[in-house]
């Protein structure tokens, strides 16, 4: 008769000892043993009758190591079931007590294995600091900048003689050149049109009055305004860190030079940019774009409430049994070293600590998740990506049929199931703890976000 009992052995952490004897294996072993030889294809005898001696004696060993496993298997999901442990990943099994299985003579065996249970996890909000939402209005100066930025982008480029300015838009060749003037081998060869203001001020002086096919030539760390204009190295298909093709010395060859003539403030522009909205007049555009540049701040100021929020959960008292966690993740993840485990270990406490936090607000308060939220996620996601447009317009009828396969997508779905059940936990919890408004500037705001990243 099978026995287990359960020893704790360190903080959250049990070992658990499986006895069990020949009658609770022996009989699977036999039956296994029968109903191989009913379907076994030996040669020498009929599908169906192939005595289970020879089965027994050809295959024995491996069939009654299966059923002796099977079966501290089961009495060890029996004894977790019936004691309701919720433990982390699956239990270990100590290499010290894997037996010697020995088909001729049965015997009592033991199985060890370790568990680490996970903790009671209590949330208390009414220890919590109630938290600040900032509130900031948008610059008039911004709304001018986005004003014009929409004019630009739906404005025309036409092509003109000579440079004028940093509005100007120019397409060039770069080349990396040597001490004499060649091009290098296999050195930055790129074609770019780029407006003028993303070089540095003295190339931007080079520039002026510079027209079709004139040549230029510098370091390219001295014509790149790349403190500014980070992305320009991107397109150029240079590295961050790569500072000897930053360091090079390049020809700038001018192909054309072309002007943006801005859009008017007409109807047109108004569908171009916000072809779901009836614009009708220059005043209804600029409290769109009003409109746009609250809701952006407002989204990073809600990122900061629930960060602070995130930060005043992680407070909530929860002990781990590390020891084990230690051995689960030896176990799981082999290629790591024990230095590369120590390591992580802070940061994967964290983040088993958060997992706990949100199941358990979950559980608490029956919050849920349904195939509607997901596909209203996805919707929003592409309403987002095309501007706000209308996604029930004609235009796009597709987005129901590309809805459907972003929930068939295994790996979509669960990222999206596990950002909106997040999202429903902060919003519970901004439910419970009415946060403080508070009016800041943006760049008092911005210097809170960035101090808070660099004590991290």
């Amino acid at each position: 008769m099978a026995s287990v009992t359960r020893e704790q052995i360190g903080n959250l952490h049990d070992k658990i000892s499986i006895k069990i004897d020949k009658q609770d294996y022996l009989p699977d072993f036999e039956k296994d043993i029968r109903q191989f030889s009913k379907r076994a294809n030996i040669p020498g005898f009929r599908k169906g009758m192939v005595p289970a001696g020879l089965i027994k004696k050809m295959y024995g060993p491996e069939f009654y190591q299966d059923a002796v496993i099977k079966s501290a298997n089961k009495e060890l999901q029996n004894y977790l079931e019936k004691e309701q442990l919720d433990i982390f990943g699956q239990p270990i099994q100590s290499d010290s007590s894997i037996p010697d299985l020995d088909l001729k003579n049965p015997a009592e065996y033991e199985f060890l294995f370790e568990i680490g249970r996970k903790p009671e996890i209590k949330i208390d909000l009414s220890s919590i600091k109630k938290p600040i939402r900032y509130k900031i209005k948008p610059k008039p100066e911004d709304l001018k900048d986005r004003l014009d930025s929409l004019q630009t982008q739906f404005g025309e480029l036409k092509e003109t003689d000579v440079v004028v300015n940093g509005d100007n838009i120019i397409k060039i060749q770069i080349n990396q050149i040597d001490e004499n003037g060649q091009p290098v081998e296999k050195g930055i060869s790129s074609e770019q049109s780029l407006y003028v203001k993303v070089f540095t001020e003295s190339f931007q002086k080079e520039l002026t009055g510079k027209k079709k096919d004139d040549v230029l030539k510098g370091k390219l760390n001295d014509i790149v305004n790349s403190e500014q204009y980070p992305g320009v190295y991107e397109n150029l298909g240079i590295a961050h860190d790569d500072n000897e093709k930053k360091n090079a010395s390049v020809s700038v060859t001018i192909i054309t030079v072309n002007n943006m003539d801005k859009h008017p403030l007409d109807e047109d522009l108004f569908k171009k940019a916000y072809p779901s909205r009836n614009i009708q007049t220059e005043e209804e555009l600029k409290s769109a774009i009003e409109a746009d540049e609250q809701r952006q701040w407002d989204e990073l100021t809600g990122d900061q409430l629930d960060h602070d929020l995130y930060h005043s959960l992680m407070e909530t008292s929860a002990e781990f049994p590390e020891d084990f966690l230690k051995k689960l993740l030896r176990v799981t993840e082999k290629e790591k070293t024990e230095e590369d485990i120590t390591k992580e270990m802070p940061s994967f406490l964290n983040e088993l600590k958060w997992s706990l936090i949100i199941q358990q607000i979950v559980k608490d308060n029956d919050l849920k998740v349904t195939s509607d939220d997901i596909r209203a996620e996805v919707r929003k996601e592409l309403a987002k990506y095309f501007g706000g447009a209308d996604l029930n317009s004609e235009e796009f009828a597709w987005t129901e049929s590309y809805v459907d396969r972003v929930l068939s997508d295994k790996e979509q779905l669960e990222s999206r199931y596990s950002k909106l059940r997040v999202g429903k936990v902060f919003d519970w919890v901004r439910s419970q703890i009415e946060p403080e408004e508070k009016e800041i500037s943006q760049e008092d705001f911005l210097k809170i976000r960035e101090e808070h990243h660099h004590t991290h």
